[in-house]
């Protein structure tokens, strides 16, 4: 048995400040495929090593990186117990099951 296929997925913050509406929509587009827009421009991701080893190329060749940022701050078993969510309440990740670019 291949000893990754049995890890957990792991959980991250992902919030962009992307300038141009065209970047921006890839970019939304790409973190929908392993996560939640918890907000305009953050996204509650879950993914494993390789999903997102394959998926960081693709959103840096998209980002103009003199005008656009993105943020990943990656998330532990404890910190995910821990998000508290008030005001109006947004479809929330399934709770059973990291990075910064500047």
């Amino acid at each position: 048995m291949h000893p990754r296929r049995n890890r957990p997925p792991d959980f991250a913050v992902v919030a962009y400040d992307i300038a141009d509406d065209r970047r921006r929509r890839h970019v939304a587009k790409l973190l929908e495929s392993v996560g939640w827009r918890v907000q305009g421009s953050v996204f509650y991701c879950e993914w494993l090593p390789e999903q997102r080893e394959a998926l960081l190329p693709r959103i840096e060749s998209a980002l103009d990186l003199t005008q656009d940022t993105l943020r990943i701050y990656p998330l532990c078993l404890r910190d995910r117990r821990d998000i508290e969510c008030d005001g109006r309440k947004l479809p929330s990740p399934p709770m059973e099951n990291g990075f910064e670019i500047v």
